[in-house]
């Protein structure tokens, strides 16, 4: 079996080629991330981590890792931004937990059928993103004492 003969300068601008595309796809979508929701113009987030990965599609379809997804609480409703949104209003949200599989992780159930359910966020403030969640969920009287808020350790 011979041995491919591929000229170096052809292999090095494929590489190149190679490499700028997956980079322009990772600024695509850090860029896109960042691009705000109409709901959110104007509004100031009461928690908001522009780090976060997740798991955001129907049987884990669309898995994105840290820094591609962007989460923002506000006031009545939450947005789960990467290069589309997913918007959430607060009365929507069924159940909040920590995933069993990552403890770094949050499990979101929800009752939009827009979206997938559960959403599964991870992030590096995970506690206060559980907190500003379940009293946001308290104060609107949408939280479940029995079935939602965070498991034990």
């Amino acid at each position: 079996m011979e041995a491919l003969n591929i000229n170096p300068i052809i292999l090095f601008i494929v590489i190149i080629i190679f490499f700028s595309i997956v980079l322009a796809i990772f600024g695509f979508i850090l860029k896109r991330k960042n691009v705000p929701h109409e709901r959110e113009k104007g509004k100031i987030a009461i928690f908001a981590d522009k780090n976060c990965g997740g798991i955001l599609g129907h049987g884990g379809t669309m898995v994105f890792s840290a820094p591609f997804v962007r989460v923002n609480v506000y006031e009545d409703f939450v947005v789960i931004s990467t290069i589309f949104k997913i918007v959430l209003d607060i009365s929507e949200i069924e159940k909040i937990e920590k995933a069993r599989w990552n403890y770094s992780s949050l499990k979101l159930s929800h009752s939009n059928k827009k979206y997938a359910s559960p959403l599964t966020i991870a992030s590096g403030n995970l506690r206060e993103l559980i907190e500003v969640i379940e009293a946001q969920m308290e104060k609107y009287g949408t939280i479940d004492e029995t079935h939602g808020g965070e498991e034990s350790e």
